[in-house]
């Protein structure tokens, strides 16, 4: 849950890399079952989070309801009582003992649910007035007790009715489909697009955004009573993926496959595009609270990219200038409620290991330490060979990667500073180079003929 109180960039100008050393710290998760990922949170205070915990391996749900009342000093892990073939996927959490679950099967038949629990997710009560049918609530959010919003598809490429929102204003005992007047028309086939949890939405006061797989936004001003969309997002050819707010007005949304950005100034109607690094798939951006403008992404789950997904994205000037810095661990998902303090969400390696981080640092000073540049790639653009030279010369091999503009690693082999590879099978087209030496990343990009 998030509550604040595509023109792929073929180029680094500007870019600068920084390290970030043990900036996550685990807070574990007490999960000991194999396979586990955290697939998404939700923070009802530093003290309370709940995460869901899933297994990616099997073809069915094997997850777990994973909360701490403490910070994460201490961890319970509960199974989650709803029906057969049903995902979790999004908590909304109020306090220690209430709480809101959206839950959908993953292949047809499909249908789906909202649960509410009362006794701190010991059991579930599913809330029977909201999606109905074929329709399937992915994201859920309360702004207090009474009031709040669920919202998912009806999973019907052919529709133009597709995306599916409900209101409650007594908790879930009613729930009410928006619709007619209160919705704008939507596109045939307009659905949503996510990979995890966490960051697909952005809600600020009663206003609440999510973008959507045409590259629209909507838009409620009301808490979800009436919805408007904006007209393109001006993202590029890669599909909207999560979107983040600093205030009512100013906002970044980003898309994947391939990378795209756009920056709004008043309230996500219109919106203008902004380069972004295509180092990683931007899967995830977040506003860090309490700072001008700066927003952090990260790459998504692993399980879904060759790229290196410890990778994280950040700017200060909501989009201006971009500087990377290679994060201690590979994470799904994250939010941040200060510039020092944020929590983050990965793969489980253990009962005390892995699961559920923190962020310790100051997102300004603790990414000050310069730690790479770019690689001098030759002849560019290259037919047969390439030769590679490192700013910093070293004495020992190192991993040379490239990658095709689709993210997809094309070649991968240790070679010498100052040492020619052989590109000649590598199609037409740009590509991006990355090679880590004595702990050090650089990059560079370069066009094959």
């Amino acid at each position: 849950m998030r509550n604040k109180h595509l023109i792929p960039m073929l180029f680094l100008a500007a870019l600068n890399v920084f390290s970030a050393k043990a900036q996550w710290t685990s807070l574990g998760n007490a999960v000991s079952s194999p396979n586990q990922r955290i697939w998404g949170f939700s923070v009802a205070s530093p003290e309370i989070i709940w995460a869901l915990s899933w297994n990616y391996m099997v073809p069915y749900p094997d997850e777990h309801l994973v909360k701490t009342n403490d910070g994460g000093l201490t961890w319970a892990v509960l199974p989650i009582d709803i029906a057969p073939g049903y995902y979790s996927f999004q908590l909304a959490v109020l306090d220690e003992t209430n709480a809101w679950l959206a839950a959908a099967t993953k292949a047809a038949p499909h249908s789906g649910a909202v649960y509410h629990t009362t006794d701190g997710g010991l059991s579930w009560v599913e809330q029977s007035t909201a999606f109905v049918d074929s329709e399937a609530p992915f994201f859920i959010h309360f702004w207090d007790a009474e009031d709040g919003l669920a919202f998912g598809t009806k999973r019907c490429p052919s529709c133009s009715d597709n995306i599916v929102i409900y209101t409650t204003h007594d908790g879930g005992v009613k729930w009410t489909k928006a619709g007619g007047a209160e919705m704008p028309a939507q596109l045939e086939g307009e659905g949503l697009i996510f990979f995890s949890g966490n960051g697909y939405y952005q809600v600020m006061g009663d206003n609440i955004w999510f973008p959507t797989s045409k590259n629209r936004v909507f838009r409620s001003t009301d808490r979800g009573l009436s919805w408007e969309a904006s007209g393109d997002i001006m993202v590029g050819p890669g599909r909207a993926a999560s979107i983040a707010f600093k205030d009512e007005l100013n906002g970044i949304v980003i898309a994947a496959f391939p990378n795209g950005a756009a920056r709004t100034n008043d309230g996500g109607m219109s919106w203008t595009p902004v380069n972004i690094p295509s180092i990683i798939w931007s899967a995830e951006i977040d506003y860090i609270p309490g700072t001008e403008a700066s927003y952090i992404v990260h790459n998504g789950a692993a399980w879904w990219t060759e790229m290196d997904n410890s990778i994280m994205l950040f700017t200060h000037d909501a989009g201006e200038t971009w500087d990377y810095f290679t994060s201690n661990v590979k994470l799904d998902c994250f939010e941040f409620l200060s510039p020092t303090l944020g929590f983050g969400g990965g793969g489980v390696n253990g009962y005390s290991s892995g699961g559920m981080y923190r962020w310790r640092w100051d997102i300004f000073t603790a990414l000050r330490e310069p730690l790479a540049g770019q690689c001098a790639l030759s002849p560019n653009p290259a037919a047969h060979f390439l030769k590679v030279d490192l700013p910093e010369a070293s004495s020992h091999a190192f991993v040379f990667q490239v990658f095709d503009a689709q993210g997809k690693m094309a070649l991968q082999q240790m070679i010498q500073n100052g040492e020619q590879i052989e590109v000649r099978s590598l199609p037409p087209g740009m590509y991006w180079a990355k090679a880590v030496a004595d702990g050090v990343v650089y990059t560079g990009k370069f066009v094959k003929r």
